[in-house]
């Protein structure tokens, strides 16, 4: 499952022509990783406020935390899925994310509160990332949360505010000239 994520996610965004050619980059959406509790465990931790306890099964944070461990050549507790997928050129360690500091946004019975109470009883997990790549440092991650009272779908909406210094293409003098001709109008 994390190979075919992976896949999906990043390995094909390396194959777009000038995707990952940017100062930065921004790459969110229902990205699908999953926490790997059963399900039972994962909704007491949720009931009991313990997010940081549940993001320590969260595979895209294991993931993160594998690659660290795999560059350092300490492969002791992967799995082979997870070797395999470490074995390649990933994209996935130079993304950045806020910290998680709200419940999990997927999966709820649509209209309501309530995760999922249908036969497959989905566990609760973050698969709605936002993911960013800075290489000039010009972004700055003002909030990351999620807006728990939409309730049309089975997940819940993930927000950010970042703050994003651009560069500018327009000369001092180029851009009073624009501005006084603007004001003129």
């Amino acid at each position: 499952m994390v190979k075919t994520i992976i896949d999906s996610a990043f390995i094909k965004a390396r194959s777009l022509p000038g995707a990952m050619e940017h100062n930065c980059t921004f790459l969110f959406g229902d990205l699908n990783f999953r926490v790997n509790l059963s399900n039972s465990t994962a909704r007491e931790a949720i009931n009991e406020k313990k997010f940081q306890h549940l993001l320590q099964y969260e595979e895209l944070l294991q993931l993160r935390h594998a690659r660290d461990q795999y560059s350092s050549g300490v492969t002791l507790h992967m799995t082979e899925e997870v070797k395999e997928a470490l074995s390649q050129d990933l994209l996935i360690s130079s993304f950045k994310e806020g910290e998680i500091k709200f419940p999990p946004t997927y999966k709820f019975d649509v209209g309501t509160h309530t995760y999922d109470t249908s036969r497959k009883q989905r566990i609760p997990s973050w698969t709605d990332r936002i993911l960013y790549k800075d290489d000039s440092n010009r972004v700055k991650l003002l909030e990351y949360t999620s807006v728990p009272g939409v309730s049309m779908s089975d997940h819940k909406p993930v927000s950010a505010i970042f703050e994003v210094i651009t560069k500018r293409f327009v000369s001092n003098q180029t851009n009073s000239a624009l501005q006084s001709e603007y004001f003129q109008r």
